[in-house]
Formats: structure tokens, sequence, C-alpha cells
């Protein structure tokens, strides 16, 4: 369950004093069970099925991945580093259910910059 946060948190992470946002920034929808064991921390990386698009959009040098679930300016939304991506077999079940199985591309994240509209 989310709620509408008026303010984003947000964390300093450039060196240049700069805060979130980048104009290089990943942006990905993402379902709810993924949203939630990636904000809480236990998920930090992002399979993908590899595709043209997913292909297209990562050859770019990117600083975050902003990552919302749903629709709408009330979707939760959080922010984190972009640490590169690679591909390989994955195998992966969390604590809510989730899995994720197959050759993916996989997403590398690190410290989470920014959350808007969570339910504390």
């Amino acid at each position: 369950m989310y709620e509408n946060s008026p303010k984003s948190e947000k964390i300093d992470c450039l060196s240049s004093g700069k805060l979130y946002p980048s104009k290089m920034t990943l942006k990905l929808s993402i379902n709810k069970k993924a949203f939630d064991v990636m904000v809480s921390g236990e998920k930090t990386e992002e399979f993908r099925d590899e595709s043209k698009w997913i292909m297209s959009r990562l050859k770019k040098d990117y600083d975050f991945v902003q990552f919302t679930n749903g629709y709408g300016d009330e979707r939760p939304v959080f922010v984190a580093k972009f640490l590169g991506y690679t591909t390989g077999d994955v195998n992966k079940k969390y604590s809510n259910g989730l899995s994720v199985e197959g050759n993916k591309i996989i997403i590398k994240l690190g410290e989470i910059v920014e959350k808007r509209n969570l339910k504390i």
C-alpha cells in the first residue's frame, strides 16, 4: 500500500553537490512485487528480457534509474544510482514471492537517492 507524500526524500548523491534529478536517468516501470522488494533494499538488481527497446536505452551512460509503479502523479517512485548492466542466467526468489528465472539483462543498482509517494 502507498500513500501520497507531498515532499520527496532527496539525498545529496553527487560529488558536485547537485541533487537528483540528472539528465541521464533511465526511466522504468515495474510491478508492485518488484517495486516493494527493491525499495526495501532486498532486491538490488532489475532484470529485463533482452529486447531492441531495452538495449537501445542501455547504450547511454546513465547516472540514475527511476522506477515507478503504476500511473499518474500519485504513483510511487524511487530513484537509485545506476551501476551498469550485464547479462546472465538468473534464478532468484524474494521474500514476497517474486521469482525471476532465465537469461536476463541485469541492471545493477546502487544506493536509493530519492523516494516519493511511498506508504510508510
